[in-house]
């Protein structure tokens, strides 16, 4: 059962924060917890009406999350062009990583169509970086629901080099590195965790068109992690790059200063 009640305040907290206010308590974020996903899915759309954040009335990119299935909108101002450089002027309560590969949808994507079919409407394949931030403290500890109210933990979508036409059945086998500081990094999967890249993309067509939005041309998906979530620091600079596709980069420059609840 969604509540209408549950569902405002959750929205008045989390856009206050949006808005450069101080992080939700843990005890207020456990309490304000949605009550089921339905109820999680409401508030990611009522953030999204309250915030203005989609120019054109619904989101045109999309994050999707694996075990278990989700997915999140993704706001207009955090798609942002690789190479991207945090500065003092943005703010963020963890510097989450995780390295993905987006698509680009060169047409429609309707409820009810096959994987094939989803991997025709694709018109570009590119490498990015997801940034995920919390906009409570304690993010560790928080219920699964509140994550997914909060977008999922979005951040930024840094999007990368990537290359135009159809999706080839060998990019779900692109060879990936991922470096911070120039320096390789070990013991990571470097691999889509269900093999397919693709595989969730008729979930993401009926989940959108139940929520009123579809996915139309020119819409982004950002498929899913290649890396897990590793946390990054200020003064680094995180590159990775997936073969014959393309490479993204992200700093965070020395003086950011983590936010802090009050």
């Amino acid at each position: 059962m969604v509540s209408q009640s549950n569902i405002t305040d959750l929205t008045e907290a989390l856009a206050t924060v949006w808005r450069g206010g101080p992080l939700i308590t843990a005890e207020a974020a456990q309490r304000l917890s949605p009550q089921s996903d339905a109820e999680a899915y409401a508030v990611q759309a009522a953030l999204g009406a309250t915030m203005g954040w989609w120019a054109k009335g619904r989101p045109r990119a999309w994050k999707l999350g694996i075990a278990p299935v989700t997915a999140a909108p993704i706001p207009d101002h955090c798609l942002m062009a690789s190479p991207v450089r945090l500065n003092e002027t943005d703010c963020f309560s963890l510097f989450g990583i995780e390295v993905e590969l987006a698509v680009r949808l060169k047409r429609p994507l309707y409820p009810g169509c096959r994987q094939g079919e989803a991997a025709l409407a694709i018109g570009e394949t590119m490498a990015v970086i997801e940034l995920f931030d919390v906009r409570a403290a304690n993010w560790q500890q928080l219920p699964r629901t509140f994550l997914l109210a909060d977008l999922q933990m979005h951040g930024r979508l840094i999007i990368g080099d990537g290359v135009a036409g159809p999706w080839q059945s060998h990019f779900a086998d692109s060879a990936l590195s991922v470096s911070v500081n120039d320096q390789p990094m070990t013991g990571l999967a470097l691999r889509h965790p269900m093999g397919d890249p693709l595989a969730l993309l008729p979930w993401l067509a009926m989940h959108t068109d139940a929520a009123g939005w579809g996915l139309a041309e020119g819409d982004v998906i950002s498929t899913g992690s290649w890396t897990g979530m590793f946390e990054a620091k200020q003064g680094q600079r995180i590159e990775a790059s997936f073969a014959n596709i393309g490479s993204v980069s992200l700093e965070i420059d020395a003086a950011m200063t983590d936010r802090v609840p009050t």
